[in-house]
């Protein structure tokens, strides 16, 4: 919708159950950020640690028909806080992606070092 900046959502049998409102390409320049940090090895480390710790689940939206697809995701009360949206119930895509680039730092990190030994 122009006028209110929302997307209509809809589940599997095409009938709505939710309203998105909002920015959906999060501003991600430095233009708009202060106080940036570039993480370090334990910083990435742990978010390895998160990134195992928190489940994958399937699932089906509580109005879904037993003939929707079952759906891939994580339970937000279930997942690191810095994941968790504002309003406690959603998923903070942003972050949950820069965990998951994280971990794959961290584990390049691991095999690297391994390398290392294995080739001295």
């Amino acid at each position: 919708d122009p006028q209110t900046g929302s997307i209509e959502i809809k589940n599997g049998n095409n009938t709505g159950w939710g309203r998105m409102v909002g920015i959906f390409a999060p501003p991600s320049s430095i233009e708009y950020k202060k106080d940036v940090r570039v993480l370090n090895e334990p910083d990435l480390t742990h978010l390895l640690h998160d990134a195992l710790s928190t489940d994958i689940v399937r699932y089906r939206y509580k109005g879904d028909g037993e003939e929707s697809r079952l759906r891939l995701g994580v339970i937000v009360e279930n997942c690191p806080q810095y994941l968790v949206g504002e309003d406690d119930k959603s998923l903070s895509t942003t972050e949950y992606i820069a965990m998951l680039h994280g971990a794959v730092k961290a584990l390049v990190n691991k095999v690297s070092t391994l390398e290392n030994h294995l080739s001295g």
